[in-house]
């Protein structure tokens, strides 16, 4: 682990021991924004708590349970601890607040605005909880290059908002937008705001706090934590306008069994036994990113940014998507005359990992006018021979496709 924040990053590799193997394989990662590497700390940490602390009732994994959420609090700015509910990941947080806070709030005629970036994960609910009350969902258009207007934003807005959605980071794109601003003008007009940071905890310093968001969703496996786990910052003033999604262990009934007791706090939302090793891994992820410093670690990546750009300004024919330079380490393009799943496949083979498809933003391919694309998306691990890797590895593919 690392413990001194001005320690250069590039040791940070050997951390994780994946790249052990992908050294002797010949393979180069590069499809962070889908799922991370996890570091030795992480591993550790829930292979220790299976080994030697694997109970519900044990007083030490209760201990290590709250720790991890006080964790995840601070790197969040939470102001208290108890703001933080540990979920199932992004999408299942999202849900939550929509057949929660949206079921009891949301009626008739109301709307919801999203932005034509959002992941899939931050529309099917929306759409879903819009049309089984009769509500509707307003996509704030964006510039012809897919960015983010908040003009447009503004302008999508009225009394009868209810609900602001948006990604805090596009996992096509790269931009980060003005969250910060979009809560105010969702508050202006009475609506509440949840955000989707997915894509923006392990590249930027968030503080829910400073950004007056209502909520803030992000998932463990995309900021080196295992899978299967996120979190949900709710804003304490709304919790209790949001009945519990799921009843099981945290409803007590009383002596006639026709009542129920629900609890306050986080175990309102926490239904089912705690996942208490993959809440340990989330807050060892979360300390390895604190010690290793998020400053670092963006420095780092915008230089990765910054060859990545130089480099495949070679490539021929290939076209970026949006702005000229990316906020995070997301980079998406297409090679024009030519399938991104063929492109992926191949470079697949060779041992270059990115991704190929719609990116789970099916809206935002439409907007730009295209099916599919290709994305390459750093970690701290990644460097500058990852990146002249996938550049001999796109020319070289192109060569064989003629």
């Amino acid at each position: 682990m690392l413990n001194d924040p001005s320690s250069d990053i590039l040791r940070a590799r050997s951390e994780f021991p994946f790249f052990a193997h992908a050294q002797e394989r010949r393979w180069t990662y590069l499809d962070s924004a889908a799922t991370t590497q996890k570091p030795n700390a992480v591993i550790d940490a829930m292979s220790a708590f299976y080994r030697d602390r694997n109970t519900q009732l044990d007083q030490s994994s209760t201990h290590a349970y709250d720790d991890a959420r006080r964790v995840v609090a601070e790197f969040l700015g939470a102001p208290h601890t108890d703001d933080v509910v540990f979920c199932g990941g992004a999408t299942t947080a999202i849900n939550l607040v929509a057949q929660t806070w949206g079921r009891e709030n949301i009626r008739a005629a109301d709307e919801i605005v999203v932005s034509g970036l959002e992941h899939h994960a931050n529309l099917a609910p929306w759409f879903a909880l819009a049309q089984s009350v009769g509500a509707s969902v307003r996509v704030a258009p964006l510039a012809r290059d897919g960015e983010f207007r908040i003009d447009e934003l503004r302008d999508s807005l009225s009394s009868r908002t209810k609900l602001v959605a948006v990604t805090h980071a596009s996992n096509v794109l790269g931009s980060i937008l003005p969250v910060g601003d979009i809560a105010a003008l969702a508050h202006q007009v009475g609506a509440k705001i949840l955000v989707d940071g997915a894509q923006a905890i392990a590249h930027v310093p968030v503080s829910v706090s400073d950004l007056d968001v209502d909520f803030y969703i992000c998932s463990a496996h995309k900021a080196y934590g295992p899978n299967g786990i996120g979190a949900l910052y709710i804003k304490r003033s709304l919790v209790d306008a949001m009945p519990p999604w799921q009843l099981g262990w945290n409803s007590t009934p009383n002596a006639a069994l026709d009542a129920w007791t629900i609890p306050n706090g986080p175990a309102r939302f926490e239904t089912a036994s705690a996942n208490i090793a993959g809440a340990i891994g989330m807050g060892e992820a979360f300390r390895f990113l604190r010690n290793i410093g998020l400053d670092n670690v963006s420095r780092h990546e915008q230089k990765l940014n910054r060859y990545a750009r130089e480099k495949l300004s070679t490539v021929p024919n290939l076209r970026w998507l949006g702005a000229d330079a990316t906020d995070v380490p997301i980079h998406s393009f297409v090679i024009d005359g030519r399938s991104a799943e063929d492109i992926g496949a191949a470079l697949s083979k060779r041992g270059v990992q990115i991704r190929a498809g719609h990116l789970s933003a099916l809206p935002l391919m439409r907007h730009l006018g295209i099916d599919s694309a290709l994305r390459v998306s750093f970690g701290l691990y990644n460097n500058r021979e990852d990146v002249q890797w996938l550049a001999d590895g796109l020319n070289a593919v192109l060569g064989d496709l003629g």
